[in-house]
Order: structure tokens, then sequence, then C-alpha cells
């Protein structure tokens, strides 16, 4: 996927979204015609508008989500739909030093997490937490557990953006939205990845009344004198 994104101007679509076009599989001309739409535009660009024409390109609304989480309205739109693209080839990049590394507290791999119930929901709602509540980092689904790892990918229909965001909504207080998740296509297999900021709060993160903390690549539940200390560190 790499090679697509060094490529120049071709069939009159703008330089570096050749890769977009042949990645979502739509017909050059209705492209081209989208992107001199987006080009048009003066000023900042309702997002609303954006969305909708983004799902002519075939976007997925996690895409669309990181876009709207990430809006710069000092760019073009275009710019940002490329600056979108690079970002997903960067966590392309990333997954392939992953795959060989010891896990720290910067990322988790799960080879599944599923969210049918009650034990995988506060699973999902401790990593992310834990994540949060420290240092922020990547959770990543579809690795095996254990190294040496093996792209094990996971089945798109398991793992829908919406369960994902009803979790965090519903287990995670105080409210915490400062994450955006991924849906890479690495060797061929689906990988989930779920960027997570650090909570810049003085509160921490609570689930299940506890506080999740990740730390020397564990992630496990903290007392709030261990949460002020680390925090202080």
């Amino acid at each position: 996927m790499l090679h697509l994104y060094s490529r120049q101007i071709e069939y009159g679509v703008p330089e570096g979204l050749v890769g977009l076009v042949e990645i979502h599989q739509i017909g050059q001309k209705k492209a081209i015609s989208i992107f001199n739409e987006l080009e048009g535009e003066k000023g900042p660009l309702d997002l609303e508008k954006l969305k909708k024409l983004l799902k002519n390109l075939n976007f997925k609304e996690y895409q669309l989500e990181a876009i709207s989480k990430n809006w710069d309205p000092d760019i073009s739109p275009v710019e940002s739909i490329k600056k979108r693209f690079l970002h997903e080839l960067e966590l392309v990049r990333i997954l392939g030093r992953i795959i060989d590394e010891d896990e720290d507290r910067d990322f988790e791999c799960k080879q599944e997490l599923l969210l049918f119930d009650s034990r995988g929901k506060i699973k999902l709602a401790k990593q992310i937490g834990a994540f949060a509540n420290a240092k922020g980092g990547l959770l990543i689904i579809g690795f095996s557990d254990e190294r040496p790892r093996k792209v094990v990918g996971i089945r798109k229909q398991d793992y829908k953006r919406e369960k994902f965001s009803d979790v965090i909504n519903s287990r995670i207080s105080p409210s915490y939205d400062s994450y955006i998740f991924n849906l890479i296509k690495f060797e061929g297999k689906n990988i989930i990845v779920i960027e997570i900021e650090a909570h810049k709060l003085e509160e921490p993160l609570v689930v299940d009344e506890q506080i999740p903390y990740r730390k020397d690549g564990e992630t496990k539940y903290i007392s709030e004198n261990e949460y002020s200390s680390y925090k202080s560190q």
C-alpha cells in the first residue's frame, strides 16, 4: 500500500490521493468530481457536507470520525483527507514494528476482544481507561497475545465502531472520548487499532468503581494514592 502514495498526479486526481481512489475502489471520474468540489470550497467547510462527500468516496464511518476529530479549518479539505491517509499508512508501519516487540506501557495486543457479554465489555473499558490514565497508547486487536506474534485478524461484523463507543460511554466515568477507532488492513487481514490519548483531567477515569492504570506493560487496578504518585512523576 505504501507505494501508492508516491505516485504522481494521475487522470486528474490530486497528487497523493491516487492511493485513496484505488483503495476505496471508486471510479476515476467520480473521484475527480468530488475532489474538485472539495477544492472549490472557500473558508471552513461544513463537516456534515464533508462527510457526505467522503461517503461518496466509500470512506468508512471510523475514517469520517477520525477526520472530524482532527479537523483543521486552516488547511484545505483535500489536505485533510491526505493527512488521514498518511496517518493510516503510519499505523501500518507501526504494526510492522510492534509485531516483533514485547508489550510495554504504550501498546497491548489482543487476539480478540468480543463485546457479547459483561466480561468482554469490562475488559475493553479497563484497557482504554488504563492507557488514558497513564500516558496513552494503542490497543491492537487481531494480533496473537504471545510472541512470536501471528497476524490473526478479526471479523469486521464482530467489531463495529458503535459497539466500542457504547461500551466506552457506558463503562468509563467521567466521560472520555479522546480515542480514535481504526480498521487497518495488515498482511491481508483486518486489524483494529484504537489510539488512546492521555486523560488530561486531575480526576482519574474509573471502571467498575476502580482505577485502571497501564505500567510496565501491564494493565491493573491501582489505589487513588498510587494514581496520584504516578501522575506526579
